[in-house]
Formats: C-alpha cells, structure tokens, sequence
C-alpha cells in the first residue's frame, strides 16, 4: 500500500522539487508527464512476484522462495529509487 500511494505523491513531489530550480516558476509539463508508465510498470511487477515468494518462502521454509522473493523486493526498491530520480531530473530538464 505504501508503494502503490508514493507512485502518486512521488511526481507531485518531484513538481514540486523541480520548482526550486526555476525560481518558483512552475515546469512546463504537469506533474502527471513526469511519470515514466515502463519504470511505473516494473516496480509493480517486482513488489507483486516479490511479495507472495517472500512469504512464501518463509511460511515454508524454503531458502530458494525467500531469496527469491527479497532479490524482486531489492529490485524493485532500487527501481522505484531510480524511478524517483529520473522524475527530478526530467523536472529541471523541461
């Protein structure tokens, strides 16, 4: 749940952000053009596979699953930092 709402508040935030670097003038394009829909799509996709194989594995107790299921939720933790940084920097771009 947490994920799902910063995928909204996340361009708001980098509006916001890239604001400071035009002197308060607002960006060109609206905070909702900033996002990225494949990055959007494949942090989705990780926290989806990553959170039923972590669970999994450890209700079962089977290494493999939970590793597995920790390697998408890593992946998807450094997608969505990788997702957050490409929305402020295509903020000052415009």
């Amino acid at each position: 749940m947490v994920v799902g709402i910063q995928g909204r508040l996340l361009p708001l935030q980098a509006w916001y952000r890239s604001m400071e670097f035009r002197d308060g003038r607002p960006p060109v394009h609206s905070a909702h053009r900033l996002i990225d829909p494949r990055l959007a799509l494949a942090i989705f996709l990780l926290w989806l596979a990553g959170v039923p194989l972590l669970l999994l594995g450890l209700a079962a107790r089977v290494t493999a699953l939970t590793a597995g299921g920790a390697a998408a939720l890593l992946g998807g933790t450094l997608a969505n930092a990788a997702y957050a940084t490409s929305m402020v920097r295509r903020g000052r771009r415009e």
